[in-house]
Parts: C-alpha cells; structure tokens; sequence
C-alpha cells in the first residue's frame, strides 16, 4: 500500500533526493560531518525506496533458450 503511494510521486522524490545528494557531496567538500550525514541519510532511504517500488514485479525469465534458471540454488542463478 505505501509502496503504491510512493510511486505516483516517484519522480519528484528523486528530483528531491537528487538535491539532496548534492548537498550532501558539498558538505562533504567541506567537511561538514553532520551536515552531509542529515543529508545523505534521506538521500539512501528515497533511493532505497525507489528501487524497491520499481522492482515489485514477476522475476524475469532467461532472454535465451541457453539459459536455464538452477531453482535449486539460493539466488536464482542462471547459467
């Protein structure tokens, strides 16, 4: 439910977090410890949360015929 409210304002999140980022690279510079940490916290979480909304789908199956999925190992590797 969060997950599908986050994403119809996904790309001003990551304009945010894009100035986000860039504060937190300029304190960084100017070695501003607890200024680039309040910044680069939100900065993880809204990319974190980013990936997450975008990746809640149905694993992909192997483009080739080649490819065979190893169910039996952990992480569904592909050969």
């Amino acid at each position: 439910m969060f997950l599908l409210k986050l994403a119809a304002i996904e790309q001003q999140l990551k304009w945010f977090a894009w100035a986000l980022g860039l504060f937190s690279t300029i304190s960084i510079v100017q070695n501003w410890q607890l200024a680039a940490m309040l910044f680069g916290l939100p900065f993880c979480l809204i990319w974190v949360l980013s990936a997450q909304a975008t990746s809640q789908g149905p694993d992909p199956e192997p483009e080739s015929g080649t490819q065979k999925r190893l169910d039996a190992m952990p992480g569904k590797a592909y050969l």
